[in-house]
């Protein structure tokens, strides 16, 4: 009998992604990093960072509705209610509310730094000074926070005693925080990504002394922690914007090398994106970007929009040192 030895090449599949650079109207934010973004409804809101290094830009908090591209001014019922200036706070959005926890109006580590919550109600246009308790988690800055069902979880930053890899919940329906099992493996970080798919959260990359690029899986529902490999990793970097669009991850730009001046100056940024499957985590892929590929950048925030299921930016830190005030929208076409 013959034996036939068939030669079978492989077809490389390639990711593609469009960006449009968003032609808004209306008065933008003041250009600005470290911030914090989320859409609810249709519309995208801009609150606290920096604009000048390190120093809290204020609580006014801005309105970008994607629908129009116009900006305005979200004016609160009760403005004495409101955070007051902070910076690198951490913002998720579950139904028609914003949350805001932590964040620091100081200019060193752990200087002036909070540990506590607040809620914007966008249908009431009200801020709640939420009244928490349980296992509250310590102040800190540069952390991240995202949301599951009911829940928000909140992981790593910077504290006073140093950079921290502790994760914790906190619902909503409560106002309790319960603090989660955590993984020794990870070295503490502040500007993490931290993104929900389905009942998993995904620790990614950080700034832990140097540019990580290492991923945890967290089980929400058996609380174990579970360190991904890859035959294609991620390229290091920090302080990233970072979405969940189904079992996809989408990594957008971020710090790959720090500057030698700390917050006082530019490091190297990206300007690429990158999507890992969940469902089948072996390679990060880097995506064939087209349209208005936005400069590098770092220290922003990234949102995604489940109306018309594109990921969004505003913002962030350029390779010039300079604070942007631009907003993009992505969307991944194969």
């Amino acid at each position: 009998m013959q034996v036939v030895k068939l030669s079978i090449q492989l077809k490389k599949i390639e990711s593609v992604g469009l960006w449009r650079r968003l032609s808004t109207i209306g008065t933008p934010p003041l250009g600005r990093s470290s911030h914090g973004f989320v859409i609810i409804n249709k519309n995208g809101y801009v609150f606290g960072g920096e604009h000048s290094p390190r120093v809290p830009i204020g609580s006014t908090l801005h309105c970008l509705n994607l629908e129009t591209q116009e900006w305005s001014v979200c004016q609160p019922k009760n403005k004495e209610n409101e955070p007051k200036p902070i910076n690198a706070a951490a913002v998720a959005s579950i139904s028609d509310c914003m949350y805001v926890f932590g964040g620091r109006s100081g200019i060193g580590m752990g200087e002036g730094d909070t540990n506590d919550m607040y809620s914007f109600n966008t249908s009431t246009k009200e801020w709640s000074k939420l009244v928490t308790s349980g296992e509250v988690p310590v102040a800190r800055s540069f952390h991240s926070m995202t949301a599951m069902g009911n829940s928000l979880y909140v992981f790593g930053g910077c504290s006073e005693k140093g950079r921290l890899n502790d994760l914790h919940c906190f619902d909503v329906a409560t106002n309790q925080w319960k603090k989660q099992p955590s993984h020794d493996v990870i070295e503490g970080r502040g500007g993490p990504g931290l993104v929900a798919v389905g009942k998993t959260l995904y620790v990614v990359g950080g700034f832990a002394g140097r540019e990580m690029n290492d991923v945890h899986a967290f089980d929400t529902t058996s609380k174990t922690w579970q360190t991904l490999t890859f035959l294609t990793p991620l390229p290091p970097r920090s302080v990233f914007g970072v979405v969940s669009d189904g079992t996809n991850i989408i990594v957008v730009g971020g710090e790959v090398d720090p500057s030698d001046k700390g917050h006082e100056g530019a490091g190297n940024f990206s300007n690429e994106t990158f999507i890992l499957d969940t469902s089948a985590p072996k390679n990060w892929v880097k995506v064939a970007v087209q349209g208005d590929v936005p400069e590098p950048r770092g220290w922003f925030a990234a949102a995604f929009a489940d109306h018309n299921k594109n990921l969004y930016i505003f913002g962030g830190n350029s390779e010039t040192n300079s604070r942007l005030n631009d907003a993009y929208s992505f969307q991944l076409t194969n």
